[in-house]
């Protein structure tokens, strides 16, 4: 599959391969597992095996499925994938913390008595104060962007932030303490869109199958297509949409009549063009060498032809369909919410919402009776629904989305309204503030920085791309996010990759494509990292924790004493092998009783806490662990330290097995394409962490 690095790029969103785990805003229907899509005429779906197990569903995965009375061979990708990061798997239960009982359920308690609660947790415990002190050293460069190409400063002097410090203990803080996987911090809950019209019988594996009939069972019923034209319109901050009549005419006719040769014919993207009052949809390019037929009388024989044949037409794109102002019922209007349609990032082509496309009716200039309190609008298609509408989209095969959010995938109890050691540590708003503080890192010595280079794109993660985010193996049966068993992976943490093996610089031919760009869209930013093998300073001020807390803060630094070489990831370009961070040191402070009846020491200031031995907190943290859930801390603590093991990148071929799965340019007939990674279009599942250390050791 070759195309231009746009056009592949394109194809790896709307395919879902490569969003921010994303914000719940839709009312879609909740997702039983009873309503399996339907074919054409009225069946179930055609891809069922012979123990009953339903598409995306439990069942026995059998080598070959049965399509129409003939057999497909291919069943799903015995290869594994590779990525720069992976998963630390969530817990079982969450934790608690004993801050809770004093505060009570947050949902039902009013912020007052939360608030006096909390006071009370504190004061009937002993608690301590103090400070850690680190000593943090680059492994290899680190990138925290400030402006352009540089890095974070202050004055002329690059430091690591103390909010990026904050953030990168609190992610491990989390997994340690068991914490909760809540919405808006650790994913944004959001319904994942996709697309999936086609699937070949002959060479697709089942996954494809499994999607076509979940797309196909959501566009179409038993009597044929679901799909309705009709305009999108918006009446002050409100968008409804208004049904219409759709008429389709052959790409030639509307060439040679809009005098308008290679307007579908030679377009790369989806539009809308505006002839008058009718909106012309184009869903994009006509495939290559593909014949134009006049009529549409001329077009409907070529393909009775084939059917008399028994073959199966393939004519390519020959139809363009319009819609007309005159023709729509203005007063019936469904109510519409955008919210997720805007943050389907994925989506390439056109976006109805953008001001490109959401036409201002004043701009029309056209003599239709436009209802004065619409102010603009855009032609759409439709899937009507009770209480309003959530399928739309350009075209009549636009993205929908899954049932499930990506929040409903997340176990119940693991978003419940509880209070866990990350709340009562590092705060929650607005009823409590934090208990640890964190300064910024300043180097040692002065710093040189590397000279600037331009990056490889940094893609945003993708849970279209369900092989890699939900819990998969390696050649079965794929889980998608309407699936009955599928599972969230848990916690992303990137691979480290030793230092001068990381491939970070963009290759000339993305700095070509990058340069045919605006300023405001180029993908290959500027950096100019701070080099490997940089010391800094820095301090975690905590004030009034209890034991276990503290305990579970000291842990983090470095998995309790682990003897792994534990290194953390910090800044961009993580998974280009930029920002391992390892703390050389961190030595724990605490105030003591004598801590403040002492001024001066000899003639210099006393210090107001002492150096102390951390085993006693780590060790109250480790009793504060329920018995009930000491195996399942346990495996996250075995997973987190695999994770973080900067001796990984020894291992042989260690690069190779965590390299991301980049396409590359060829040179076809003097022109140069990109092919996308085969296996992004096998949709390959993603290992588990110890399962790629394993293979890495082969």
């Amino acid at each position: 599959m070759t195309a231009s690095m746009e056009e592949a790029m394109r194809q790896l969103r709307e395919g879902g391969i490569g969003c921010n785990v994303e914000h719940k805003s839709t009312d879609y229907s909740n997702h039983t597992g009873q309503d399996r899509p339907s074919n054409r005429n009225g069946n179930r779906s055609r891809y069922r095996n012979q123990n009953g197990g339903r598409n995306g569903n439990r069942g026995n995965n059998r080598n070959t499925n049965n399509r129409g009375g003939k057999q497909i061979a291919h069943k799903f990708s015995n290869e594994a994938a590779t990525a720069p990061y992976n998963f630390v798997s969530l817990p079982v239960h969450a934790m608690h913390s004993g801050l809770e009982e004093f505060v009570g359920n947050l949902s039902d308690s009013k912020q007052k008595d939360i608030e006096q609660g909390y006071k009370k947790y504190i004061n009937s415990h002993e608690t301590i104060s103090g400070y850690i002190e680190l000593e943090l050293e680059t492994l290899t460069p680190v990138f925290i962007r400030n402006e352009g190409g540089d890095p974070f400063k202050l004055g002329n002097v690059p430091v690591l932030p103390g909010s990026s410090l904050r953030g990168m203990i609190k992610n491990i803080f989390k997994m340690i303490t068991m914490s909760t996987m809540r919405s808006g911090e650790d994913y944004i809950d959001r319904h994942v869109f996709f697309r999936r019209l086609m699937a070949s019988k002959d060479t697709d594996y089942l996954w494809a199958h499994d999607l076509h009939d979940l797309y196909i069972g959501r566009m179409q019923s038993d009597e044929g297509s679901k799909v309705r034209p009709g305009f999108l319109i918006k009446v002050r901050d409100n968008y409804f949409i208004v049904p219409s009549k759709a008429h389709k005419e052959t790409i030639y006719q509307y060439e040679q009549r809009k005098g308008c040769y290679g307007t579908v014919t030679k377009t790369k993207d989806s539009d809308v063009k505006w002839h008058g009052s009718s909106a012309y949809i184009l869903t994009g390019k006509l495939g290559l060498g593909k014949k134009l037929y006049k009529t549409l009388e001329e077009y409907e024989a070529y393909k009775a032809g084939c059917r008399e044949r028994g073959e199966r037409p393939n004519p390519g794109k020959q139809l363009v369909r319009y819609i007309r102002l005159e023709e729509t019922q203005w007063n019936e209007r469904y109510p519409v919410d955008i919210t997720e349609y805007m943050m389907d990032n994925n989506r390439g082509g056109v976006n109805l919402v953008d001001k490109k496309y959401m036409r201002k009716v004043s701009d029309l200039k056209v003599q239709v009776n436009i209802p004065k309190d619409i102010t603009s609008l855009a032609p759409c298609y439709y899937v009507p629904g009770e209480g309003g509408i959530t399928l739309f989209g350009h075209g009549q095969c636009f993205r929908i989305p899954y049932k499930h959010s990506i929040g409903e995938i997340v176990k119940k109890h693991l978003r419940e309204d509880v209070v866990d050691y990350s709340d009562a540590v590092f705060g929650m708003s607005p009823y409590f503030a934090s208990r640890v503080y964190f300064e910024d890192g300043k180097p040692h010595n002065s710093v040189k920085l590397m000279p600037e280079f331009q990056a490889h794109p940094l893609l945003q993660p993708n849970p279209t791309s369900f092989q890699l985010y939900l819990k998969n193996s390696v050649g079965q049966r794929l889980a998608n996010w309407d699936s009955d068993n599928a599972e969230i992976r848990g916690y992303k943490l990137y691979w480290h990759q030793a230092n001068g093996k990381g491939n970070y610089k963009a290759s000339k031919e993305e700095l070509s494509e990058d340069n045919k760009k605006s300023d405001d869209k180029k993908l290959c930013l500027p950096m100019k990292p701070v080099p490997a093998n940089t010391k800094f300073t820095s301090r975690i001020r905590f004030k009034n924790l209890l034991p276990e807390e503290l305990g579970a803060l000291v842990m983090t630094l470095d998995m309790d004493n682990t003897e792994k070489n534990i290194a953390f990831k910090l800044g961009q370009g993580k998974s280009m092998g930029l920002g391992s961070i390892k703390l050389n040191k961190h030595d724990l402070f605490v105030e003591t009783d004598e801590s403040y009846t002492r001024f001066l020491d000899g003639t210099n200031m006393a210090n107001a806490c002492q150096k102390v031995d951390s085993s006693e907190y780590r060790a109250k943290f480790k009793e504060a662990v329920p018995k009930a859930l000491k195996n399942d801390w346990k495996r996250i603590m075995d997973e987190l330290t695999v994770m973080l093991d900067y001796d990984n990148t020894k291992l042989p071929e260690w690069h190779e097995k965590t390299a991301p799965m980049r396409g590359e340019y060829e040179n076809k007939n003097g022109k140069l394409q990109f092919t996308i990674h085969k296996g992004f279009a096998d949709r390959r599942a993603l290992p588990t962490a110890t399962q790629v250390i394993a293979r890495a050791r082969e």
